[in-house]
């Protein structure tokens, strides 16, 4: 097998949990740069030897993997799936949610080179819209994904190269 150079995001679709068909899936676009996929450090707990100075045991946690990304075109749509928030088509209005929600989404982010794709089966999402500097940037809505696990898939895979996903 040969080393796998993964870059650049292509798109990024998303679904409810759970849904595993042939759909695409809900696509996300206008992100601005700066997408960013990262993992935590793992951490150790030991359990240290009363009668020795040798540790007893130790046990290790993954840290979490966490994909962070702006929506600069913000589509009220997607807004309200993600964030929690009512879209009123008819009135021509979205309603940010007033309380934190728990959104649960599955999502497949597709590689332009390396990786096929990336699937996460349980992602937990929260928003919030920034507006720091209007003069240079548009308002945006800063997404955050963690994944959690999900009882039948785990966390996340990848696709490697070659393999196109009939079903996700």
């Amino acid at each position: 097998m040969s080393a796998n150079y993964t870059v650049k995001v292509s798109s990024i679709n998303y679904k409810d949990v759970g849904v595993a068909d042939s759909q695409a899936g809900t696509s996300i676009t206008d992100i601005q740069s700066g997408l960013q996929i990262t993992q935590d450090d793992p951490t150790t707990t030991t359990v240290e030897g009363e009668l020795t100075d040798q540790p007893l045991m130790e046990t290790d946690v993954l840290g979490k993997l966490t994909i962070t990304f702006d929506i600069a075109g913000i589509d009220p749509q997607i807004a309200e799936d993600l964030s929690g928030g009512t879209y009123d088509a008819t009135n021509k209005k979205f309603i940010p949610a007033s309380t934190a929600t728990q959104i649960l989404k599955k999502f497949k982010i597709t590689f332009a080179d390396g990786f096929e794709d990336m699937i996460i089966y349980n992602g937990k999402v929260t928003c919030k819209f920034d507006g720091t500097d209007l003069k240079t940037n548009p308002l945006k809505l800063n997404v955050k994904i963690v994944a959690l696990v999900h009882a039948t898939y785990g966390f996340y895979e990848f696709g490697l190269t070659g393999v196109t996903r009939t079903t996700w």
